[in-house]
């Protein structure tokens, strides 16, 4: 009876294993396939400029995600930036004070499309501007940000958007 008792179990685990690699498997596949999806036959290819910035299309709205010279969430920069650059309809950014590798949550260092010089000689104020939460956002470093910001605000009225303590910022 104990070997009866042994086998059931061993049977459950085999049996409770295999199903869950067979689901794992399906939904790995499915997931890399929209990791890196590629573009149509007939899709154009993404223009770029010479620093490797796609072109602005003055026909379309700006959207920019700022970043801070000290770091900002991984996850409160990449999540808007996929979700505006999955509509196809933006001139999308990453802009900082200067064009140089910001640390991101996660070990992730991105380095800005733009500095706020080079988004202000493309135009005047962004359609949307994203904050996301920034470290050091309520210490002196962030004294760049907060004076772009109310820049763009007396310039325009560009639609503004927090991430989570980004709301800090702005206010």
């Amino acid at each position: 009876m104990r070997w009866r008792t042994v086998g059931r179990v061993a049977a459950t685990v085999f049996v409770g294993l295999v199903v869950a690699v067979a689901v794992a498997a399906v939904g790995i596949a499915g997931a890399t396939g929209e990791v890196s999806t590629a573009r149509g036959g007939g899709a154009p290819p993404a223009l770029v400029d010479t620093a490797g910035v796609a072109v602005h299309d003055p026909g379309r709205p700006t959207a920019v995600i700022v970043l801070a010279p000290e770091g900002a969430n991984a996850a409160d920069v990449l999540a808007p930036y996929e979700v505006l650059a999955s509509t196809g309809a933006f001139n999308l950014y990453t802009v900082a004070a200067a064009r140089r590798p910001v640390p991101l949550t996660g070990n992730l260092d991105l380095v800005p499309d733009l500095s706020f010089g080079q988004l202000a000689d493309r135009l005047a104020v962004p359609d949307v501007i994203v904050v996301p939460q920034l470290h050091h956002a309520g210490r002196p470093g962030a004294d760049s940000i907060i004076g772009w910001l109310g820049g763009q605000r007396a310039q325009g009225d560009p639609l503004l958007l927090s991430v989570c303590v980004g709301a800090g910022v702005l206010a």
